[in-house]
């Protein structure tokens, strides 16, 4: 079992380059201030890893482990955006001076629109957005560069400046392969969220195929490929924006986030030598929009009896202070597991293991007879989802729905999925639902598996975790794809990294344990888990009852803000509409009880509103 703080602390600051995302507003102070300036990045990621040493991988460098802004734009095209600067304090605060650094890159890649002297006030409104010009005027024009520079804010009677770390990288559409391997099975990853993917020759070998493949009959794509059974995969984030647009994130196909569709590229690593069990490799990702971040650490066991599988943690977050309604969250699986008939493949499911794969077609006799020594009917590719936590509580136990379908269907006329389509089928379909193929040869087709893990309210800055494992079978058919979920589900258990659990055992405030995800969800009174904390930090619980503005305190706004909600139209209360307006925490719906009970708390010494812990035990989770 891995303790938290020492392999895990390695996994994420060791061997390779890291970026872990936080919230959008950040305090940065100088070391000399009494007090601090308040800074928001407006629309931007301001990752916190501090810790960073070269990747063991030879390949092209990370992106950096800390930053302000992180920013892309194609080589050759400036980027314009805004940094919000935020006066909290009752004084005017003012910046004397602005000064610009760049650390590396072409002089004049990194300019601001006022130098300074800037006064802001306390009065509303109470902030300044500095405009920040990137790669002004275009002057990096090469693909994969990565510029560094600092913004420097000087206030009067500081001695050091508050300082903005800034970072550039230039993209397009490459991608920069790395892999991971087991004893027995390889898969390539990329930099856009890609797993497998094979070359215009269509020459595979990081594709979960096999090492010591049987197959002795060097067939084409014409016939069966054995070097191929994943032949692309991603994981997706599909949802209806602010814009009333439907919006499909992925890496799969001709997906791109120069285009929109695609992901933006935070950071790629993979580390073959620091831990004896399984090799690891680590992808990053953006959507588009840059509202969410999809980070992904895939674990894949060197124990030959363990060989057959990649155990894969996902961690998706909302980067904004909004909630970001009924998002599709999942994962995207092309498989052309070696056949008779090409790529052409039928598929299964195992409801009771949340699995789902294809299977190879055994129709005609060998191109060598007796030389293809395993009917192909038994070769299989797919995916099992093992469980879920959500970062407001609770988990997520089964995935919302699994299915196949054909390529023609949904891919080859669009090259890849139409968002509307997809977001349709996802919100229709629940359960597993498996493409019926005819009963003679011709009637197989190209497939593709859909694993939808949820559709989920995002609540601002919250985390939703998935584990799930990517697995392919040689030559034991349906049982031994049965059997290597099994394996996995009680590998995953004993070698995934332990995290902070907390749950209720009869108190009125969750007790915080180190545990695995199986040992914590057995507590059978689980509030979350979450493989990025320690229990040297409180549990988290973001839900202050009657604070219905989210100001993080009662007064008579929150009163005038809840009356507009019940009668005039007004926006319900955040960040939870049910719990941050609950103030007579009856779990049911807000009616003028809750206005009286926090008048009556505010000015007539009436009961407090219950706490969050409390809302949770009387009406439990998750949060919402």
């Amino acid at each position: 079992m891995l303790e938290k703080g020492g392999v895990m602390a390695a996994r994420l600051s060791g061997t390779f380059t890291s970026i872990s995302l936080l919230i959008l507003i950040i305090s940065v102070t100088s070391s000399a201030a009494l007090k601090p300036i308040d800074i928001s990045v407006t629309g931007k990621l301001l990752p916190d890893n501090e810790s960073a040493v070269e990747p063991v991988s030879t390949d092209p460098v990370l992106p950096p482990p800390i930053g302000n802004i992180v920013a892309w734009t194609m080589p050759g095209v400036q980027k314009d955006t805004s940094v919000r600067i935020s006066n909290n304090f009752t004084e005017d605060l003012i910046i004397e001076s602005i000064e610009v650094v760049e650390l590396n890159g072409p002089a004049g890649w990194l300019d601001v629109g006022n130098y300074g002297p800037i006064t802001i006030t306390p009065a509303d409104p109470n902030f300044y957005d500095l405009d920040v010009y990137l790669n002004v005027g275009g002057i990096i024009s090469m693909s994969g560069q990565y510029a560094k520079g600092q913004i420097n804010l000087y206030v009067p009677g500081y001695e050091d400046p508050a300082t903005i770390e800034v970072y550039l990288y230039t993209a397009l559409v490459d991608y920069f392969p790395m892999d991971i391997r087991t004893a027995c099975t390889r898969i390539k990853l990329s930099y856009d969220g890609k797993l497998g993917g094979v070359d215009e020759a269509v020459v595979g070998g990081y594709n979960m195929n096999f090492f010591d493949d049987c197959d002795t009959t060097q067939n084409t794509v014409a016939t069966s490929n054995s070097s191929i059974y994943i032949y692309e995969g991603s994981p997706f984030v599909c949802r209806i924006n602010e814009q009333g647009d439907t919006v499909l994130n992925s890496g799969i196909y001709s997906a791109c986030w120069t285009d929109g569709d695609g992901f933006k590229p935070l950071g790629l690593g993979a580390d073959s030598t620091t831990w004896p069990d399984y090799q690891y490799g680590y992808t990053n990702l953006m959507t588009t929009d840059e509202k969410i971040n999809v980070e992904i650490e895939y674990f894949a066991p060197l124990n030959p009896d363990t060989c057959s599988f990649i155990a894969v943690i996902e961690k998706v977050r909302n980067n904004t202070y909004d909630i970001l309604r009924d998002v599709f969250l999942g994962e995207f699986t092309d498989w052309d597991i070696p056949s008779d008939l090409a790529f052409f493949n039928s598929s299964g499911c195992d409801s009771s293991r949340n699995l789902i794969y294809c299977i190879g077609t055994d129709f005609f006799e060998d191109s060598i007879p007796n030389n293809d020594c395993v009917p192909a009917d038994q070769r299989m590719g797919g995916i099992a989802y093992i469980a879920g936590f959500r970062g407001n509580g609770g988990i997520i136990s089964q995935p919302r729905a699994m299915w196949s379908a054909a390529n023609k269907d949904y891919v080859y006329s669009t090259h890849g999925f139409e968002p509307v389509q997809m977001y349709d089928t996802m919100s229709q379909r629940i359960g597993y639902t498996i493409y019926e193929e005819g009963p003679t040869w011709a009637d197989y087709e190209d497939l593709h598996l859909v694993s939808v893990f949820g559709q989920f309210d995002l609540y601002p800055n919250e985390t939703i975790t998935f584990i799930y494992i990517i697995l392919s079978e040689y030559d034991r058919g349906a049982a031994g794809m049965q059997e290597t979920v099994d394996k996995a589900v009680a590998w995953t258990a004993g070698h995934l990294p332990l995290g902070q659990c907390c749950f209720f055992d009869g108190g009125t405030e969750p007790t915080c344990d180190m545990l695995s995800y199986q040992d914590c969800h057995a507590t059978g009174l689980m509030y979350s888990w979450d493989i990025d904390r320690d229990c040297g930090q409180p549990c988290v619980c973001n839900c202050l009852p009657g604070d219905v503005d989210n100001s993080g305190n009662y007064n008579i706004l929150d009163v005038t803000y809840l009356i507009n909600y019940l009668y005039r139209g007004g926006p319900a209360p955040i960040p939870y509409e049910l719990c941050s307006g609950d103030v007579s925490c009856n779990c049911g719906n807000h009616n003028i009880l809750d206005v009286t009970s926090m008048i009556n708390y505010l000015y007539k010494s009436g009961q407090r509103p219950c706490n969050c812990w409390e809302w949770i035990i009387k009406c439990g989770l998750p949060l919402r």
